[in-house]
């Protein structure tokens, strides 16, 4: 269906580009998105000013009623697609699709040479998969904490690892030149990377230079078990508050690599480094190879002060275009 068929169907709908000015009327559609742990109030700006980024809209009447985010990566052949919502009152009507059609109508005509379509998805609803491929999944570990009792977390982790005759040692911070020598390293990308490709939170990058400098142009701080031939990476960003309100911040950290020990050598290291700037309660999403979710929850609920920690699937999805 082209755009015009769906204007002609719905003509008090028009799509359009995401402005500072819709920013309110965004977050007011975005009250219950995620359960509150909704990352948009931090990165909206930031969005409208990302190179090769489009945020479009949906109004009806002039009121903002579904946001979808599309951005060009991989060296102008892939779309990712992030961000997607409808406002409560829209629901059940199909303007999800509609947004995502003027989406991708909008980028086969002004952007020729991409050549497909990738996104990630939280859930495994039929519905959802069955219209892509699946490329591949990850699990994704949710717990929270009070910031006040980061401390006696980090203390608590260490002495169970020596516990287990673990040699604690923490991972090594790597700088942009190790960056781009690992995960552009062969070995490094058929062995560690999920799927061969770099995940920083909920998107997928090839592993190719234009995606690591565009990553490093970003707060990442990212860490390896050691800086040749490493076996286990890791990936976190500073934490950010999210719309439960001013108490609650989310800390996201990405790890690559099946190797139980080195994931809670890096949850610690991240931790550690991040520590100064956690208050209140802090929301950690942990990504993780499903290999390790299992044991790495198990862990996670035996640290006093920890709540009982959720798990998500993360697929990652693509077509063609």
């Amino acid at each position: 269906m082209e755009d015009g068929a769906v204007t002609q169907m719905h003509p008090d709908i028009e799509f359009c580009l995401a402005t500072e000015a819709d920013y309110d009327q965004v977050m007011a559609m975005s009250t219950d998105v995620y359960s509150g742990m909704d990352y948009m109030g931090h990165f909206y700006f930031s969005w409208l000013q990302e190179p090769n980024r489009m945020v479009f809209l949906a109004k009806r009447n002039g009121q903002v009623i579904a946001l979808e985010s599309v951005w060009i990566v991989d060296d102008g052949e892939t779309a990712v697609f992030e961000g997607l919502r409808v406002a409560p009152w829209e629901r059940g009507q199909g303007i999800a699709r509609m947004i995502q059609l003027h989406c991708i109508n909008f980028i086969k005509t002004n952007y020729p040479e991409v050549k497909r379509r990738r996104q990630t998805v939280g859930n495994k609803l039929p519905e959802v998969l069955n219209k892509f491929r699946i490329l591949g999944e990850r699990s994704v570990l949710i717990f929270h904490f009070k910031a006040s009792d980061i401390d006696g977390i980090l203390s608590y982790i260490t002495r169970a690892m020596e516990a287990e005759g673990k040699v604690w040692q923490q991972a090594s911070l790597l700088q942009d030149s190790d960056v781009r020598r690992i995960f552009l390293d062969r070995e490094v990308i058929d062995t560690v990377l999920p799927n061969k490709k770099i995940m920083y939170d909920w998107h997928p990058f090839e592993p190719t230079e234009s995606n690591i400098s565009l990553l490093l142009s970003k707060q990442i701080r990212w860490m390896a078990d050691c800086s040749e031939h490493p076996h286990f990476l890791s990936l976190c960003l500073d934490p950010y508050l999210v719309s439960m309100g001013q108490e609650f911040l989310r800390l996201n950290i990405d790890m690559f690599g099946k190797v139980l020990d080195e994931a809670k050598k890096h949850l610690v290291t991240q931790l550690q480094i991040s520590s100064g700037k956690l208050t209140g309660t802090v929301l950690c999403f942990l990504f993780l190879d499903t290999l390790l979710t299992a044991k790495m929850e198990e862990f996670v609920k035996a640290i006093p002060a920890v709540e009982k920690p959720n798990i998500l699937p993360q697929m990652l999805l693509e077509d063609d275009l």
